[in-house]
């Protein structure tokens, strides 16, 4: 969940996360001591929690695949936004997109838009094959066609060729 968002990949404190997680939550963590929170972003009050509390580290450990595509969303996520959101810098795999909008954990507004647009990508580029494919095989098939029609008009010139030769000796 969203303290699991406050450790970073290997197991560390990060300097802080955005807050993605029902004011509840923050405000019952705020009063425990566990997190500070100043403008929308929060760190665990002690940066050594990850390593001391065991449940923490249990969350993390328990599944170090999902927490790594976590970080590598929130990365992407912070990235994209912070260079004004370019189409360069989306994700255009679509498992890896697929895998991040499944994963559980509470995500961010920016997270939400960066999955979104990266959607909207793969989406565009799939119409954009087709089309492709679509022309290809047109051109594919008008060159057939034509060639079909120059095959025919050589073959009646041959054709008349030798009749106008023939009715000649005779």
């Amino acid at each position: 969940g969203f303290l699991t968002r406050l450790v970073g990949p290997e197991g560390d404190a990060r300097p802080s996360a955005a807050v993605a997680a029902p004011a509840s939550v923050i405000d019952a963590l705020e009063q425990a001591g566990i997190i500070a929170v100043d403008n929308g972003e929060a760190r665990l009050i002690d940066p050594s929690l990850p390593r001391k509390w065991d449940r923490l580290r249990g969350w993390v450990e328990g599944d170090r695949r999902r927490h790594q595509q976590l970080h590598l969303l929130i990365e992407a996520a912070r990235g994209w936004e912070a260079a004004g959101a370019p189409a360069r810098m989306l994700w255009s795999d679509a498992a890896v997109v697929s895998e991040a909008r499944r994963m559980t954990a509470a995500r961010t507004d920016t997270e939400l838009a960066f999955l979104d647009a990266s959607e909207r990508l793969l989406r565009r580029q799939r119409v954009q094959r087709r089309v492709l494919g679509g022309a290809a095989s047109a051109l594919v098939l008008g060159a057939a066609i034509l060639s079909s029609f120059q095959w025919r008009a050589a073959s009646q010139a041959r054709d008349d060729e030798a009749s106008a030769r023939q009715a000649a000796e005779a």
